[in-house]
């Protein structure tokens, strides 16, 4: 079925992997008129020909033959990328069972990954914990610098891989940051009443969701996960919830010794970024490099970046977006 805004949605929305969305509900209607409707509207797009690749490779039938292993016939899908009421589901399919009850399951699409929210150190630090460790953020920063200079030979050849190429780069300093700050979780949450433990668990692990939802996750060569029984915390079991460091960047929250989900503790976009802004740019378009200068000193007074050979880089976020990832 087809919601009044589906078909300019479906023109229009820029979310991450939303072509896999797109592509598994096309795949899954059934109506000759709305598919054809949903084509041309996927027209219009950039990656209209990876979606009609997606809803070409997407396995329909797992999902039928598993609805009808339930006792259940399908009957429709809608698409509801953008509707946050319907819980964790980017796609409802409609169904009916045995015994004639009408049926809806959500369908949460993912790409090669199991993250079932997103949230911010916010939910967990102390306005105190992360005023200390932004404090602490310039110093390792400048270590950074020194750590990249010595590995690439000079700061302009870190700039260029860094932001020309865009190139993933390792870091001993930043990963020293980022277990600075997975400590600080740790603690925070030995210390966390209940009542704001169980908050964080509400959100992120979704319970509250209105219906019950399977993941699909399209995985990289073709294949794909289809997990039909994502798993649930009860609100009873949250008190036992721990969270340590695992491998990586990551901290695990388990549910009496067993590996529930994760999360990465990182940047948004590295420990530096490049620092910009209209009037930054408007005056260094208009070759005021004085008014430039002037602009990004008042940036760095407030001890928000500094400029190193003449290029301005601003200091990293890194509390304001995190991932929830599920285990199962």
């Amino acid at each position: 079925m087809l919601h009044p805004d589906t078909l300019n949605e479906i023109r229009e929305s820029r979310l991450k992997c939303v072509e896999y969305e797109i592509g598994l509900f096309l795949c899954l209607l059934t109506n000759p008129d709305e598919i054809e409707a949903v084509i041309n509207a996927a027209s219009t797009r950039d990656d209209y020909k990876k979606i009609l690749g997606i809803a070409n490779s997407a396995n329909k039938e797992a999902i039928l033959n598993i609805l009808s292993y339930a006792g259940m016939s399908f009957l429709d899908v809608s698409f509801e990328s953008q509707n946050d009421d319907v819980g964790p589901a980017d796609v409802i399919v409609y169904a009916v069972n045995r015994h004639g009850e009408n049926k809806k399951i959500g369908l949460s699409i993912k790409y090669d990954n199991d993250v079932i929210c997103n949230y911010t150190g916010r939910d967990i630090l102390t306005e105190e914990q992360i005023a200390n460790l932004q404090e602490r953020l310039p110093e390792f920063a400048n270590r950074y610098l020194n750590e990249m200079i010595e590995r690439f030979g000079t700061f302009d050849e870190w700039y260029r891989i860094r932001f020309e190429t865009k190139q993933k780069i390792a870091s001993v300093v930043t990963n020293e940051y980022i277990d600075i700050v997975r400590d600080a979780v740790v603690e925070r949450w030995a210390i966390m009443s209940q009542e704001e433990k169980d908050e964080f668990l509400y959100k992120v692990y979704r319970t509250d969701s209105p219906l019950d939802y399977w993941i699909y996750s399209f995985q990289k060569k073709g294949q794909f996960v289809l997990c039909t029984n994502p798993p649930y915390i009860r609100k009873s079991a949250y008190p036992r919830v721990t969270i340590k460091k695992i491998a990586g960047q990551y901290l695990g929250f388990f549910l009496d010794g067993q590996l529930l989900g994760k999360t990465q503790v990182k940047f948004n976009n590295g420990i530096f970024e490049r620092y910009t802004s209209k009037p930054y740019k408007d005056a260094i378009e208009a070759g005021n490099i004085e008014l430039a200068n002037s602009i990004f000193a008042q940036y760095e007074v407030q001890g928000k970046g500094i400029m190193v050979q003449g290029k301005p880089l601003k200091y990293g976020v890194p509390f304001s977006s995190w991932n929830f990832e599920i285990s199962y």
